[in-house]
């Protein structure tokens, strides 16, 4: 009984698993996408296979097969076989030889197949290859000529098989022709014979090339190194809209007018003569389209042609219908025709650019950029600027243009949308540019642009994308202090200001751009976002690329987190200094909480204080690490102002205790700056003050004890300080009071501070007085050189009176009486 359960078990797994169609399994080597719980595609391209994997067919819900460039050389006959839904199979690159019916047997509802790039020869492609592909549309094999090019093989018969193929790109045969059987191909639309993808020997077109394909829409002949083309030979093509006849340069300006010839029978719209002149520059005569006329044409493409000037009159040939015109990569010196351009009523679209083998400047009159800009910006009062009615974009980028000085111009009665002037060579804007109305994207990257007038974008007003990039305007933004060159900017979306030496932003400069949504800063060398977030209501993108900003504040932090959930912005901080250390952990633990919301954040990295590196994708960890030093740094710190507070104190004490002469000195200076206290209050008016140093106390009494008692003259001096009260003051005081200073002068007299404060009170109260006041007695000998070092002033003041050296003491007392009995009587 338990066997009998096992074996029921077993055998419905099995069941299961056969039935199951293949659920979310693949092909080994292939990747695969799925629908609905059901593998609907298969890629396995560029795996090395040798054939096609056996087990692709249990996979019956596939719509897509790609098995292009790998090393498959056969095909099994029916090896697609029950893969009813397969709607695309891609052979190409392959080394496939050779193509039989069987192989493609079942596949009825095949689309797109391709077989580009294989080893099969066109004769080996059996006619009945394609006999079961009755619902191909698109179907190409080109480059299968692989190491061996013939020249005169026909286009296979096989393809007449493929009944409803609407697009058919093979290789382009020399002698190669489509015959009557082609015309069963009802549905063929799309032709391509082009050597750009392929291989393409055709040398001439003749009258009855593709008579038998009257019913294409699009012809692509590009590359194919035509020479010539018989006048007429796509006349037949009667609902012909795209002829591409590019990158034939041996076909010229004469094979151009033979294919134009009666184009006007067809329904052509777009006609494609890229690089058809190479030899030397060339004239577009006003006949080269005569026979475009009448035509219904749209796009004309005259790209890498050499013309150096078109007439005027070309503009007159070419049809009403005229929706874009390029003329591209071409050497203009003379572009006068831009004037008539207004003749084009339809004309949308006009593309000058890459004109860089032309010398063109501003001051060569004939030059096409000069014509042209003279053009737009109504340079000449009697020629107004003149646009065709219809006129929405002017591509005029890599002109090679110096043209130092754009003035403002009036550019009324226009529809323009897009104006690209890239890549060019103008430095200044002068003035506002009026009447642009419409426009919608302007480009002035590249330019060198040094200044732009703060009105200059004033009349745009629903420009939607301004590229600015790669100039040189930041000194012109940073001293915007009114903040108007892009407040009329009110419907901007997209602003690049990369690379324009931007060191500062005014905060309001972005105040009107309520619905900037992307706003690009990056290499610039801004330090700080310094600018108003608040009024970007809308902004989703900001580039901060290559910068030098090293933190966010508080307050932009704040604002930024609000932007990041209102718009979930996104910010490109990749290789600016961002900064570690212990003034900004909170902007780490900031970074690391939104790192979501900045692109290839595990890229940024911050920078410490010794010049170390450390990225920021380990931003939690370097918080916790960066918070313990910096607590550990603080108190370090503390510790060390408190030793060095410590030791300046035992300093001081140290030199105030060994320099005793000296802190009189430091007092008396002090003294200068601080008023002389009040509480001092000598009734007594002093004759003579005493100016000496301890070691002359001796002398300096007998010389007091003498005038007092013979004479009777008061004294003053530092012995008079009465115990407690300040020393400073109470001889400042005396100073003041007294008329005469003798001074008795020693070497210690000039050691001591506070006598060479006397010394020079005496000498300025002389100054004041007008009276020689001082006394100066020598009572030692003292080096001249140590005195002028030690004080200049008393140096030069001793020179200038020689003190007196007394003999004796009587001398001495005779001579200060004498002294004091002068000055006394002046």
């Amino acid at each position: 009984m338990v066997t009998m359960d096992v074996s029921v078990l077993t055998c419905s797994l099995v069941l299961m698993i056969i039935t199951a169609d293949q659920v979310y399994m693949c092909p080994g080597k292939c990747s695969c996408g799925y629908r609905d719980n059901r593998t609907y595609r298969v890629n396995c391209s560029y795996e090395g296979l040798t054939h096609v994997p056996t087990d692709i067919r249990n996979y019956k819900e596939l719509k897509f097969i790609l098995l292009n460039n790998n090393h498959i050389s056969a095909l099994k006959n029916g090896q697609f076989s029950g893969l009813n839904e397969l709607n695309y199979l891609d052979l190409s690159n392959n080394h496939l030889e050779e193509l039989s019916s069987e192989m493609f047997i079942g596949m009825i509802n095949l689309k797109t197949l391709k077989l580009n790039y294989n080893r099969m020869y066109m004769g080996e492609i059996y006619e009945n290859a394609f006999k079961f592909l009755e619902n191909v549309q698109v179907f190409e094999m080109y480059g299968i000529y692989n190491d061996f090019l013939v020249e005169d093989s026909s286009y296979p018969v096989s393809v007449l098989n493929l009944k409803k193929v609407t697009t058919l790109k093979l290789d382009g045969q020399n002698h190669g022709s489509f015959d009557k059987a082609f015309m069963q191909l009802k549905n063929l639309q799309i032709l391509s014979l082009s050597g750009i993808n392929g291989y393409c020997t055709i040398n001439r077109i003749r009258e009855d090339h593709f008579v038998n394909c009257p019913y294409l829409v699009k012809l692509d002949l590009s590359l194919c190194d035509i020479y010539s083309i018989d006048a007429g030979a796509f006349s037949n093509l009667e609902k012909l809209e795209d002829l591409n006849l590019s990158f034939n340069h041996h076909l010229e300006m004469t094979g151009v007018k033979n294919a134009t010839v009666n184009l006007k029978r067809t329904n052509i719209k777009a006609l494609k003569l890229k690089y058809i002149h190479r030899k030397h520059q060339i004239i577009i005569e006003k006949d080269a389209f005569t026979e475009l006329k009448n035509t219904n044409l749209e796009m004309l493409y005259l790209d890498q042609n050499k013309i150096a000037r078109m007439e005027q009159d070309v503009i007159y040939t070419l049809p009403k219908t005229m929706k874009f015109l390029s003329v591209r990569d071409n050497r203009f010196t003379n572009g006068k025709f831009v004037k008539v351009l207004y003749k084009l009523e339809n004309l949308e679209s006009f593309d000058c650019s890459f004109q860089l083998q032309s010398t063109l400047s501003h001051g060569e009159s004939p030059s096409f950029i000069s014509v042209f800009l003279r053009s737009i910006a109504n340079e000449k009062k009697d020629e107004p600027a003149k646009f065709p009615p219809k006129l929405r974009h002017i591509y005029a980028s890599h002109m090679n243009l110096h043209y130092s000085l754009i003035p403002s111009a009036s550019l009324y009665n226009n529809c323009l949308e897009t104006l690209d002037f890239s890549s060019n060579k103008f430095e200044t804007f002068g003035g506002e540019w009026k009447g642009l109305h419409s426009l919608k994207l302007f480009n002035l990257s590249s330019n060198g642009v040094r200044f732009i007038h703060p009105d200059f974008f004033n009349d745009m007003k629903n420009l939607s994308v301004l590229l600015l990039n790669d100039n040189h305007i930041g000194k012109t933004i940073a001293t915007d202090t009114q903040f108007k060159i892009f407040s009329s900017q009110v419907n901007l979306k997209y602003l690049d200001l990369s690379h324009n030496e931007i060191k500062e932003l005014p905060k309001f400069i972005f105040s009107n751009l309520g619905n900037l949504e992307q706003l690009l800063l990056k290499d610039n060398v801004l330090t700080a976002l310094d600018f108003h977030l608040q009024d970007l209501y809308k902004i989703k993108f900001i580039d901060f690329q290559n910068n030098s900003i090293f933190e966010f504040s508080d307050i932009q932090r704040d604002i930024l987190s609000k932007l990041f959930r209102t718009n979930n912005l996104t910010i490109n901080l990749e290789n600016n200094k961002l900064k570690c250390d212990c003034q900004n952990p909170d902007f780490l633990k900031w970074f690391n909480e939104n790192h979501i919301h900045f692109v290839n954040f595990y890229n940024y990295k911050c920078k410490f204080k010794n010049g170390s590196y450390v990225f920021l994708n380990r931003a939690s960890e370097l918080f916790s690490e960066l918070s313990n030093s910096c607590k550990s740094l603080q108190i370090t710190v503390y510790s060390v102002i408190g030793c060095l507070l410590f030791t300046l104190l035992l300093s001081i004490i140290a030199i105030i205790y060994y320099n005793k002469g000296k802190r009189k000195h430091i007092i008396s200076l002090f003294s200068r700056h601080v008023q002389p206290y009040e509480v001092l209050d000598h009734d007594e008016k002093y004759v003579v003050y005493l100016s000496y140093s301890d070691r002359s106390s001796e002398v300096v009494s007998r010389v007091e004890e003498h005038l007092v008692e013979k004479m009777d003259i008061s004294c003053f001096g530092k012995h008079k300080i009465e115990y407690g009260e300040p020393e400073v003051p109470g001889l400042t005081a005396g100073l003041g009071q007294s008329d005469c200073i003798v001074c008795f002068l020693t070497q210690d007299y000039l050691d001591d501070g506070l006598c060479v404060q006397e010394f020079r009170s005496g000498i300025h109260k002389g100054y004041e007085t007008g009276r020689q006041i001082l006394i100066l007695i020598l009572l030692e000998d003292i080096d001249e050189t140590n005195l002028l070092i030690q004080n200049e002033e008393f140096y030069r003041y001793v020179l200038k009176n020689t003190p007196y050296t007394p003999r004796s003491g009587e001398d001495l007392l005779s001579y200060v009486e004498n002294q004091v009995r002068e000055i006394q009587s002046l």
